[in-house]
């Protein structure tokens, strides 16, 4: 049976994996010049925490950080829209695994959810890590369609007989709405 102490251990050492995945998250958008650098030094302090349950308290720290982070992944992708990123950073951008480090943040205390354990901040926390793991998937997506080039296909269809085709399915649709 899970005692007190073994509980709080147990979600002070998630909450530790949690800081380390959200920093190594930022550290792979570090070695790309395509995010901001200052986007991520309040959750560093984090890796140093002693595991205990004073970990809960610098939940807020790691909120911090992830609420500065989420304007930065939408200002990348506006930017990426816009094509003001050269090939080289979309060639190698961090968002895939970017996405793929706060997706597993996110699956270490997802269960949490609800719950409190977490503390009172804890539902945000969550909430945070979705959306940060949102956003780099977003950008990274965006990103991947932009770099692969469109298969074209060739068809011999016959356009006399498409059309023909449209314009029964037109009469027919008219007809059932009369």
């Amino acid at each position: 049976m899970n005692t007190s102490a073994e509980k709080k251990s147990l979600v002070a050492n998630k909450l530790a994996l949690v800081c380390a995945l959200t920093v190594s998250a930022w550290a792979f958008a570090d070695s790309g010049s395509s995010v901001e650098k200052s986007s991520y030094p309040k959750a560093e302090s984090l890796i140093g925490a002693p595991i205990g349950s004073d970990i809960l308290e610098k939940i807020s720290l790691l909120i911090s950080s992830l609420e500065v982070s989420g304007p930065v992944l939408d200002r990348v992708y506006a930017d990426i829209q816009a094509g003001r990123l050269g090939e080289d950073l979309l060639k190698g951008h961090p968002f895939a695994m970017m996405s793929e480090m706060f997706g597993r943040a996110l699956s270490e205390i997802k269960g949490f959810k609800g719950t409190g354990e977490l503390g009172i901040n804890g539902d945000k926390l969550i909430l945070l890590l979705a959306e940060m793991r949102y956003k780099s998937d977003r950008n990274a997506n965006l990103i991947r369609q932009i770099c692969t080039d469109p298969k074209p296909y060739v068809s011999s269809i016959d356009r006399e007989g498409l059309l023909a085709l449209a314009k029964l399915g037109r009469e027919n649709s008219a007809s059932f709405n009369s």
